[in-house]
């Protein structure tokens, strides 16, 4: 199946609910999870140009990777700038791990590096370079275990802890367990399941303007997020394509809280949308005083580590920041969402996202 180049750049909106009756049935069966409230807090600019990518560490660290400047920033729990990591090539993700180690996806070098905590090489995953087509998305459980989101191998790898490949799954194709062009996974380890951000591709008639009567056939863009236990094997999927409220358009960014909600973030429409873990929209995190622009990786940061509430970190390409929410306070049960709002510049992210972040 081929699909126009431009299409799904192109065609903003669209609507595909498959299984909807299973997946209703799994959110009503799903523990209640509520919106948390949400407040923004001064972003880490020091130094930041483009960041693409950022991982929190069990001290509260934060790692930024700068895919454009082939390089990584490091600060501390407070925020300070603290290191950086040169000598990358073209780094599209990265993901701290046991023993204060820190992973980092090389699209140049088709490759994930390992590093100490004194951010020494020690090895890389696999058989090294060209391992990946692109590493564009990474997760590791507290085990050591590493997933890796090959995107445009359409894959996911998954590795042990000392870096020695396991198994993959998934192939080309828009059915579930499918992948077109995987951009980004998570775990939740307390439901051992994977979360996997996908640009999913359908055959449908989709109206370009709302007064055209008999709209354009053919294949149009699409976005969900799919389910999965930890060997790989299709739950559920969730998220539809489109503008309104629980709905994505470039999904490039995932991260799963302590409470197990679900934060994606939208290159495209420059927001993050906010699920249950069983697939129920909670709300949108935008600040149209400081709208995010061109959002591409986020991180979540337990209040055990971050302080006295949990933290959302978000690197804004266009930007140049890292942004910061404390999470806190339900405002509301899963389903329920709190309405939409439009994010600032709406549309502003379209290519830039999807060339420095993923490089589709």
């Amino acid at each position: 199946m081929s699909k126009p180049a431009s299409l799904h750049t192109r065609i903003g909106g669209g609507c595909v609910m498959a299984g909807l009756a299973a997946l209703l049935l799994l959110t009503q069966a799903a523990a209640a999870v509520s919106m948390a409230a949400y407040e923004r807090i001064a972003p880490i600019t020091v130094n930041l140009d483009s960041p693409t990518a950022v991982a929190l560490d069990s001290l509260g660290q934060a790692y930024v990777a700068e895919r454009g400047l082939n390089r990584l920033l490091v600060f501390d729990e407070t925020g300070a700038f603290k290191q950086w990591l040169f000598g990358l090539d073209e780094p599209v993700s990265v993901a701290s791990a046991p023993e204060g180690r820190l992973l980092v996806g090389n699209a140049g070098r088709g490759n994930v590096e390992v590093y100490d905590a004194a951010l020494d090489l020690l090895f890389t995953l696999g058989s090294g370079d060209g391992e990946f087509a692109q590493p564009a998305g990474l997760a590791v459980t507290s085990d050591g275990t590493v997933f890796v989101a090959d995107c445009d191998a359409d894959q996911i790898k998954v590795y042990e802890p000392d870096g020695a490949f396991s198994f993959a799954f998934g192939v080309k194709g828009n059915a579930n367990g499918e992948f077109n062009f995987p951009t980004s996974v998570a775990v939740d380890e307390v439901n051992a399941e994977l979360f996997v951000a996908d640009l999913q591709v359908l055959l449908g008639t989709y109206d370009v303007e709302p007064e055209d009567e008999d709209g354009l056939d053919g294949y149009f863009g699409a976005a969900r997020i799919q389910v999965f236990d930890l060997s790989g094997g299709f739950k559920r999927s969730f998220g539809i394509y489109g503008n309104n409220g629980g709905q994505l358009v470039k999904p490039l960014g995932l991260t799963v809280d302590s409470g197990g909600r679900v934060y994606v973030s939208d290159a495209y429409r420059n927001l993050i949308q906010v699920y249950g873990g069983g697939g129920g929209y909670l709300g949108t995190i935008q600040d149209p005083v400081h709208p995010l622009r061109t959002p591409l990786g986020v991180a979540a940061c337990p209040e055990t580590v971050c302080g006295s509430t949990e933290r959302l970190y978000v690197v804004a390409l266009r930007s140049s920041r890292l942004e910061i929410y404390t999470l806190e306070e339900a405002v509301g049960g899963e389903g329920e969402g709190e309405g939409e709002g439009e994010g600032e510049g709406e549309g502003e992210g379209e290519g830039e996202g999807e060339g420095e972040g993923e490089g589709e």
